[in-house]
């Protein structure tokens, strides 16, 4: 399944055409196996970085960790077919 949230909404063609056209920035895409990614920490470094490289600034940490638990409830995800270790999202 797919799914996909811009700042806690799902997306649609039209939220998703502004940004594209005419925004810069930065975003990361994530696989959920059991309400769990693996590498969250990887990702969250590379953020963390990308925003103070481009917007001179701190990365929101909690507002993404409840996005994601936002877009995990909003579908209601699990999938039980990795078994393989992952990072919790809430962690």
């Amino acid at each position: 399944m797919t799914y996909i949230e811009i700042n806690g909404s799902p997306a649609t063609a039209d939220t998703l055409r502004l940004p594209a056209l005419t925004s810069y920035g930065h975003f990361t895409a994530m696989q959920i196996r059991d309400a769990r990614v693996r590498g969250l920490d990887l990702r969250l470094d590379r953020l963390r970085s990308a925003t103070r490289e481009l917007f001179d600034g701190d990365l929101y940490e909690e507002r993404v960790r409840a996005d994601i638990r936002h877009a995990l409830e909003a579908v209601d995800v699990r999938d039980r077919r990795d078994h393989a270790p992952h990072q919790n999202f809430a962690g």
